[in-house]
């Protein structure tokens, strides 16, 4: 009996030392993953924009999605924005793009001045 249960609690153990394993190896792949979704995602923004206007070239832009509308009310570049929109924005073109994502439509497009940056959403 008591060498069946140094048997069953090796295993426990062993089973247990699994389990962690596991665990850290799927918590260490977690960041690229989502690294990889955002990636994704950005890739979809840009292209479903590229259908609509023609985008600067060789740039990469930094996206951001409004999330209170509200907040943006004084900027003209803003008036007709809604929760979810996305803005594109090109730091060597200087140009800003609104996106509406739900209705796949651009909202609006402006050229960036240097001496007066865009409030980001």
């Amino acid at each position: 009996m008591k060498r069946y249960t140094i048997i069953v609690g090796l295993g426990i153990l062993v089973l247990g030392a699994f389990g962690t394993a596991y665990h850290f190896f799927a918590m260490s792949r977690a960041p690229a993953d989502a690294q990889q979704t955002a990636h994704d995602e950005s890739a979809r923004i840009i292209a479903a924009v590229g259908k609509l206007i023609e985008l600067p070239p060789g740039e990469t832009p930094v996206i951001a999605t409004v999330a209170d509308p509200t907040k943006l009310a004084g900027e003209p570049f803003f008036k007709d924005a809604k929760k979810g929109d996305q803005v594109l924005m090109y730091n060597i073109a200087h140009e800003a793009i609104l996106y509406d994502p739900v209705a796949d439509i651009i909202v609006n497009v402006t050229q960036l001045s240097l001496d007066q940056p865009i409030s980001t959403p």
